[in-house]
C-alpha cells in the first residue's frame, strides 16, 4: 500500500486512498521514527546522530477531498472483505 501510495503522484486523492486504506488494515503510513545511523531506534539518553525513516510524504488535500478518500478505502476494504 505504500508503494501504491507513492506512485499516485498525480492524484493526491487516490494517494490519500490508499494512506487512508492502509490505516484501516492497522499500519500508519505516515509515522515516522527516529534512528541511528546504523537504523537502530533513537533514545534520548544516547548522544549521536539521528535521522528520521519511514513516513511517505503525500501532498495535501482538502477535508472534503479526505472523506472521499476515507469513504473510498472503506469500500475497497468492504470489497475486499466481500470476496
Amino acid at each position: 500500500m505504500r508503494r501504491l501510495a507513492e506512485d499516485f503522484d498525480p492524484d493526491p486523492v487516490e494517494a490519500w486512498t490508499w494512506v487512508h486504506l492502509a490505516e484501516l488494515c492497522g499500519t500508519d503510513l505516515t509515522r515516522m521514527e527516529a534512528v541511528y545511523e546504523d537504523g537502530s531506534p533513537a533514545d534520548d539518553d544516547i548522544p549521536g546522530n539521528i535521522f528520521a525513516v519511514g513516513g511517505i510524504d503525500v501532498p495535501d488535500i482538502s477535508a472534503e477531498q479526505h472523506v472521499v478518500a476515507r469513504r473510498e478505502a472503506a469500500r475497497r476494504v468492504e470489497a475486499m472483505r466481500n470476496r
